[in-house]
């Protein structure tokens, strides 16, 4: 295992793109991590690759992919988030931008970050992803069967005008299965007395 760790290293080594390194170093570190290994040493190199990329929309996507290996290995992978949040921050494509805003809110949810930040950047990445972003957040929630954070971004997404009504329905069929024909016959009185 030791030998083939050691190749795995020289080979991500020999990649010059230093997005692609840091990419590949996190993958790596989180293999270590699920055999039992410290992951450690190999996530701090990825970290000071990471540095090094000068486009702000690459740098966060490395240190997203960074975050999801820390967390993936059980380390605390909001500090590389917040970094990632803060290189969004620098991106100056709007669309490069959203994306790179709603990475994170996914990333974040799923370590179980704040729900009132996730639903910030969300606000963050902006119109058409917002209501599909708040969908997919509160999915995350609902499988981690964190009730709080899920209902905040389902009452956040029965707000937001392009949501779905169906979608809403399907996220609430997540989190209380065993209420399936309650949920939908409130939703079919509601949808007849909005048509009235």
């Amino acid at each position: 295992a030791h030998q083939n760790l050691e190749r795995a290293l020289a080979i991500a080594a020999t990649i010059t793109d230093p997005h692609y390194r840091s990419r590949a170093l996190a993958e790596i570190a989180e293999g270590v991590a699920a055999a039992g290994g410290d992951a450690h040493p190999i996530f701090e190199r990825a970290l000071a690759i990471a540095e090094t990329i000068t486009n702000p929309d690459w740098k966060a996507r490395a240190l997203a992919r960074i975050a999801k290996g820390v967390a993936a290995a059980g380390g605390d992978a909001h500090p590389v988030l917040q970094q990632a949040l803060s290189e969004t921050e620098k991106i100056t494509t709007a669309v490069d931008r959203s994306y790179s805003f709603a990475r994170i809110a996914r990333l974040l949810a799923t370590v179980s970050g704040d729900p009132q930040q996730v639903i910030a950047i969300v606000a963050r990445a902006g119109t058409p992803l917002d209501s599909q972003l708040l969908s997919e957040v509160a999915g995350i929630y609902a499988d981690r069967q964190d009730r709080q954070a899920f209902k905040l971004c389902l009452l956040r997404c029965a707000f937001t005008t392009r949501y779905n009504i169906w979608d809403l329905c399907a996220q609430l069929l997540r989190l209380y299965p065993h209420a399936t024909s309650t949920i939908v016959d409130m939703v079919l009185d509601d949808m007849q007395q909005c048509s009235r």
